[in-house]
């Protein structure tokens, strides 16, 4: 829940006493201009970007009030796609998949569990991806880059998932 959420950036206000209710098992999707705001408010529900005012609740965590440890503990159950992929380029494909398994693991046998590259190899092959698995995101089309982020973004089986432009830049396929 978002309530009179103001973000501005260089005195531009982004959003501007922005409100907004989404209940469990809710499917929303944002449609606007380029530069609207879209991808703010994306990231302001995902806890990236404090608003200039306002309350945003997660999981009834207010986010704003939060702290790092409060803050950690919302993101671990958030899956988020970016825009631009936002893959690590230094790592693998698989590689950028485990470390979202591990940095959202809450506990010493998660983290083991982490390291297995089956699941990850299991959410690749159901994206199209499983021949990508060792391959650096640099290797890849951009259309391949935005489908190894969408699996990234859901390998830990978020309670909230959030998709910016999940479809620009794909195949129909």
């Amino acid at each position: 829940e978002l309530q009179d959420v103001v973000v501005s950036f260089g005195g531009r206000k982004i959003l501007n006493k922005f409100s907004l209710r989404v209940f469990q098992g809710d499917k929303l999707s944002l449609v606007g201009e380029s530069s609207s705001g879209k991808s703010t408010l994306l990231k302001v529900i995902a806890g990236l970007i404090r608003p200039d005012s306002g309350r945003v609740l997660v999981f009834g965590q207010d986010l704003v009030q939060a702290g790092t440890a409060e803050l950690r503990r919302v993101r671990q159950r958030i899956g988020m796609q970016f825009q631009s992929g936002a893959l690590f380029d230094s790592m693998s494909v698989i590689e950028n998949l485990k470390l979202a398994r591990r940095e959202c693991a809450r506990d010493d046998k998660a983290r083991r569990d982490a390291e297995d590259r089956e699941p990850p190899l299991k959410l690749l092959a159901a994206v199209g991806l499983a021949s990508a698995a060792d391959k650096a995101p640099y290797e890849l089309s951009g259309g391949i880059r935005k489908r190894a982020a969408l699996a990234r973004a859901v390998t830990t089986d978020p309670q909230l998932a959030i998709f910016d432009e999940p479809t620009a830049g794909l195949d129909p396929v």
